[in-house]
């Protein structure tokens, strides 16, 4: 039977952001704390960390979450901390996270789960084909396999599809089985709202946008929120001043 897991990829040493993962983001909790509560509650989480000594400061913020398991790997060979973390742990199906979107939506990893058929590569995609994992949103979650990663492995080394663990995957779909979703019409056109962390001007304005919505999951309260920033002026500039310096 195939093993299923969300893997979490997190590190302490951003160089936009040093130490994100730990800065207090919400009721005294860091975002890695919050997100993965929120994931171990509904489903198998692997925090996969890397074996700098900085990043034990991840681990001893994981360890009490005693349904957690955690990984320690290359810091730079992201796809090689991915592959031996599921070799390790026996996994087959990985759904994989970053740990700087504290609004990640478990209601949509079920959704997405549900429409998972064993593709090399499942995720959502927004209105341009584009995968949402080169969005800004931060609500969603992308789904591979060991096998896939393995292969990814075998036929690149380039260093950025080593650090950037599905991108050899959705890019190349003449090799691999790709499998777009469309989003929920409600989400579909926010492309423009960025909710994932990578900046000290993301971290402050998410912060605030937490504080009033808090990790409500449903695809009411995400469609609130969506609304309430969509309304902001103020937000929206911000938040366009961040997509277009961290492009993806």
């Amino acid at each position: 039977m195939s093993e299923t897991a969300i893997i979490v990829q997190a590190r302490s040493g951003s160089t936009r952001l040093p130490n994100k993962m730990t800065i207090p983001f919400f009721e005294g909790q860091s975002i890695l704390e919050i997100i993965i509560k929120r994931l171990s509650e509904r489903y198998r989480t692997i925090l996969a960390t890397t074996n700098h000594e900085d990043d034990q400061v991840l681990v001893n913020l994981v360890a009490k979450f005693n349904s957690v398991s955690i990984y320690r790997g290359s810091e730079h060979n992201v796809l090689e901390r991915f592959i031996k973390t599921a070799e390790f742990y026996n996994i087959d199906t990985i759904i994989r996270v970053c740990a700087d979107n504290p609004f990640i939506n478990v209601q949509m990893i079920d959704s997405l789960l549900k429409l998972y058929n064993g593709e090399d590569y499942c995720s959502y995609m927004y209105s341009n084909g584009k995968p949402t994992i080169l969005g800004h949103l931060g609500l969603f979650c992308e789904i591979t396999s060991i096998n896939t990663l393995k292969k990814v492995n075998r036929l690149t080394k380039e260093m950025k599809y080593q650090e950037h663990v599905t991108n050899f995957i959705y890019t190349n779909p003449n090799i691999f089985n790709v499998k777009l979703h469309r989003l929920p019409a409600d989400i579909r056109s926010y492309e423009g709202i960025r909710l994932t962390i990578d900046t000290q001007r993301d971290f402050d304005l998410v912060k605030e946008i937490y504080k009033k919505f808090g990790g409500r999951q449903t695809t009411e309260d995400v469609e609130k929120m969506i609304q309430y920033i969509s309304s902001n002026n103020v937000i929206l500039q911000t938040m366009a001043v961040e997509i277009k310096n961290n492009s993806k």
